[in-house]
């Protein structure tokens, strides 16, 4: 009910505001969002992908959030570190994030390099790097990641546990972050099975916004997108979780070493 009031909320601004905001499909299932804006010179292109945290198998927890990662590593039309160099050049950046219900990617960039921004795109949707030189780089960067930034980090160590034990049956109480264990363990045929499913257009929304000609826009997109076949996704069951009806109480003992 909150996240409706809030989507209700959010189009009523829009509309308030006299902001052209147009949505429509492409024939392959992609979702597509335009709201050109031509105060500022500069594009913003993002794209989500549903899926995140909660869609992860027992067994390959992080996978989402170590895709995230692998993105940046080439496809077949850009080479490794091409993405974020031809980015960087044209004025523009880029970076991406996981949670529990999505995965998403985005870029700003100058208003003439729009073409440019959505080949890039389309290329690692339908043709990404991936190899065993692409998952061991970003498995090892993962593993380090959740070293400092957990493991090695009493507040979100907490916070993991607290998840953890405050769902009995959601996966919510996985860490998007993924367990060690699983990390170590994911291997390239879970990732291609991941890619094919997940990273397909009937199951991402594209929006753009920014300073850019909206006619134009439409044809750009559905030159570089349209063709990319659609995957068959698997449904997603919701999980009941059960009432609890008891307090619950977690004691979390750190060991720190010092070396002095």
């Amino acid at each position: 009910m909150k996240r409706l009031f809030f989507l209700i909320l959010l189009i009523s601004n829009l509309f308030a505001q006299n902001i052209d905001v147009e949505s429509y499909s492409l024939k392959n299932g992609m979702k597509v969002i335009l709201a050109p804006n031509k105060e500022v010179p500069s594009i913003c292109f993002r794209i989500f992908f549903k899926v995140g945290g909660k869609y992860e198998s027992p067994g390959t927890t992080g996978i989402s959030h170590l895709f995230e990662h692998m993105m940046f590593n080439g496809s077949a039309k850009y080479k490794p570190g091409m993405f974020d160099k031809i980015l960087e050049e044209n004025g523009g950046y880029s970076n991406g994030s996981t949670w529990n219900d999505f995965t998403n990617y985005w870029e700003e960039f100058n208003s003439d390099k729009l073409e440019l921004i959505l080949d890039m795109e389309a290329d690692r949707m339908k043709a990404l790097k991936l190899d065993v030189e692409n998952l061991e780089q970003e498995r090892y960067i993962v593993m380090e990641e959740r070293r400092l930034s957990v493991d090695n980090n009493p507040q979100q160590k907490m916070e993991e546990e607290l998840y953890a034990n405050a769902f009995v049956s959601h996966l919510y109480r996985q860490p998007v972050i993924g367990w060690m264990n699983d990390l170590k363990k994911i291997s390239l045929d879970d990732c291609k099975y991941f890619y094919k499913t997940y990273y397909s257009p009937n199951n991402s929304v594209l929006i753009l916004t920014g300073d850019f000609d909206k006619a134009q826009a439409k044809k750009l997109i559905a030159k570089y997108f349209e063709k990319i076949p659609r995957a068959k996704i698997p449904s997603y069951k919701s999980i009941v979780e059960p009432e609890q009806n008891s307090e619950k109480v977690i004691t979390l003992i750190r060991k720190l070493n010092f070396h002095l």
